[in-house]
């Protein structure tokens, strides 16, 4: 699996959404004149977005900032003008802008100071600050871990180390930051990064395996809890570790188990990490236990996109089993359920070589 950073991306869609939750808090309170401002807000947002005219949509949020109905409105459109300067060729206006929205005291710190922070980056960036930008990144995670633009950031300074070869540098800066973030949203992130270095390019595997067992332990319910699972599990697998990453799948696998039937976890990788399970058994020699391992993964996913692939590698290890019965019986069920499959044609090949093609 590749690196899965979690990312929120900040689209324009994405800013639409918070906005109309926003608006759906003023619901009640609705009226004919909210409803225009409303509107307007919309107006003024095509205008920045799509029809780009500036001087239009400027004067567009200058004429709603005066009745913002909510502060977290107001405050979004004075983001907008902040990048508004800075786009329109104005950017002592615009820094100031952003940086006012950055230190002010307002609860809860929403999502448009971090926003406003990385107006600031993307300002220092184009005035070719790279050492002004990196600082701003660093206060950016340190000041909104929980924001969007966190993540961002955090992949822009990873993506830096990366281009100086220093991925030392990188572990470093990343124990650091978790020292004061380990509570925060991204503290599952700072970790899982930092094993990705150690497992490459430091090569340092048992300072990986710790950093994502920590990662776990520390943080049960990350998002990126399946995938440092199956990247202990496959470590081990290429160290020739198999019963630890025998160990590991099933982790997977029970989390799933135990959750997945109340909705509460997403289950992409609970199929992935039975099949592995019983390649791992065929390794091991073990022909019974992958056997089972595919009877568990058919259960749960009848209607898998490989359920006539597992049907029919289960008919082969029963075949090597000695039991040709129960080989027999298995690949007339294939048939019968995956009639149109490349495996299909196979099982009838065994069948006709036997005298019992259907």
């Amino acid at each position: 699996m590749m690196a899965a950073m979690r990312r929120r991306d900040w689209t324009f869609a994405s800013r639409a959404s918070i906005l109309f939750a926003l608006l759906a808090l003023l619901a009640c309170a609705s009226s004919a004149e909210l409803s225009a401002w409303h509107a307007a807000l919309l107006e003024a947002d095509r205008l920045f977005d799509h029809a780009r005219d500036d001087d239009a949509a400027r004067l567009a949020y200058l004429a709603l900032q005066k009745e913002a109905p909510a502060p977290e409105l107001e405050r979004y459109i004075r983001y907008r003008l902040a990048a508004l300067a800075l786009r329109s060729g104005e950017p002592q206006r615009g820094v100031q802008l952003a940086r006012e929205l950055v230190e002010e005291d307002s609860e809860p710190r929403d999502e448009w100071s971090s926003q406003a922070l990385e107006l600031l980056v993307q300002d220092a960036q184009a005035r070719g600050g790279a050492d002004e930008a990196a600082r701003l990144r660093s206060e950016l995670i340190a000041r909104f871990p929980e924001s969007s633009a966190a993540l961002d950031a955090l992949e822009q300074v990873l993506a830096a180390f990366r281009a100086r070869g220093d991925a030392l540098g990188a572990v470093q800066w990343l124990a650091d930051a978790y020292v004061s973030l380990s509570e925060s949203g991204i503290g599952d992130n700072l970790l899982y990064e930092m094993a990705l270095l150690q497992a490459e390019p430091l090569a340092d595997p048992e300072g990986a395996r710790q950093s994502l067992e920590g990662m776990l332990a520390r943080h049960p319910h990350s998002p990126l809890w399946d995938d440092a699972r199956w990247r202990l599990a496959g470590w081990a697998q290429q160290a020739g570790e198999l019963r630890e990453a025998l160990r590991q799948y099933e982790k997977i696998a029970e989390q799933h188990d135990s959750s997945w039937s109340l909705g509460e976890y997403d289950s992409s990788l609970r199929d992935d990490a039975m099949e592995q399970r019983a390649l791992i058994f065929v390794q091991l020699g073990e022909l019974p236990a992958a056997v089972e391992e595919y009877d568990r993964v058919l259960a749960a996913y009848p209607e898998h996109w490989r359920a006539a692939r597992f049907a029919y590698a289960r008919a082969q290890l029963l075949r090597e089993l000695g039991e040709e019965q129960a080989w027999a019986e298995a690949l007339e069920a294939l048939l019968q359920a995956h009639p149109e499959s490349v495996f299909a044609e196979r099982a009838r090949e065994c069948l006709a070589a036997r005298g019992g093609a259907p």
